[in-house]
C-alpha cells in the first residue's frame, strides 16, 4: 500500500493524499495472542503473520506505536512490574524480527475507573503524539476490537479492523474502514481494501 493513500469505506475516515506518520496498535489480539489477562512473560505468542506485517509497515517509514489497555492491573490481576515484564517479553521478540517499536503506552485503568486514557478515550494516543512528536491527523489505528475502531473515530482517522476471536460482531454501526485478513493468513496490516476486503 502507498503510504500516500489510506482509502476510506463510505462515510469513513480517509487521509486521502495526505502522508501515513504512526500506526497506532492495539496488542493483545493485533499482535499478540489474546491470553486474557496475560500476567506471564512465558505466555508472549506473536500471532501468525503479525511481525511480517510490522516489518512491512516499518519499511514504510511508519513509526509503530502501542496503546493497550491492560486492566488486569485495575482489576488486581497482576502488578505494572508483571505487565513490564510482559512488554519486555513482547519487544524482545519483535527486535529479534527486526521490529522495533517508536513507543508504548498504556492505560492501568478498570473500565469502571472511567478514566480518560483507556481506549476509545484519546488520552494514551493524546499521550503518545506529545512524547513522540506525531502527528494524530496523519495516523492509523489498528485493532481487534469495537474499542480501537472507536477510538480512531474519535480521532478522526482510518481504522483497520484484525478479526479475531475477541472481536465484536460487525453491524453497520461498528464497521470499521478496512478489515485485516483472518488468522493463518500473511497480516493484514497492509494493503487491505476499503471494501473489507483482502
Amino acid at each position: 500500500m502507498d503510504p500516500n493513500i489510506m482509502p476510506a469505506a463510505e462515510g469513513g475516515a480517509g487521509l486521502g493524499p495526505r502522508r501515513l506518520q504512526a500506526v497506532l496498535l492495539d496488542q493483545d489480539g493485533t499482535i499478540i495472542v489474546d491470553a486474557r489477562y496475560l500476567a506471564d512473560q512465558d505466555g508472549v505468542r506473536l500471532l501468525p503473520g503479525a511481525l511480517e506485517g510490522l516489518r512491512r509497515l516499518q519499511e514504510l517509514v511508519l513509526a509503530l506505536v502501542i496503546l493497550s489497555n491492560p486492566s488486569g492491573i485495575g482489576r488486581g490481576m497482576f502488578t505494572r512490574s508483571q505487565h513490564q515484564l510482559v512488554h519486555d517479553r513482547l519487544e524482545a521478540l519483535l527486535r529479534a524480527g527486526g521490529v522495533t517499536l517508536a513507543g508504548s503506552f498504556y492505560c492501568p485503568h478498570a473500565p469502571e475507573d472511567r478514566c480518560d486514557c483507556r481506549k476509545p478515550a484519546v488520552g494514551l494516543a493524546r499521550e503518545a503524539a506529545a512524547t513522540l512528536g506525531i502527528d494524530l491527523t496523519r495516523t492509523v489505528v489498528v485493532g481487534d476490537k469495537q474499542a480501537d475502531v472507536n477510538l480512531g473515530r474519535a480521532l478522526g482517522v482510518p481504522t483497520v479492523l484484525v478479526a479475531g476471536p475477541m472481536t465484536e460482531p460487525r453491524t453497520s454501526s461498528n464497521r470499521a474502514d478496512c478489515v485485516a485478513p483472518n488468522r493463518g493468513e500473511p497480516h493484514g496490516f497492509i494493503g487491505v481494501r476499503a471494501d473489507g476486503g483482502a
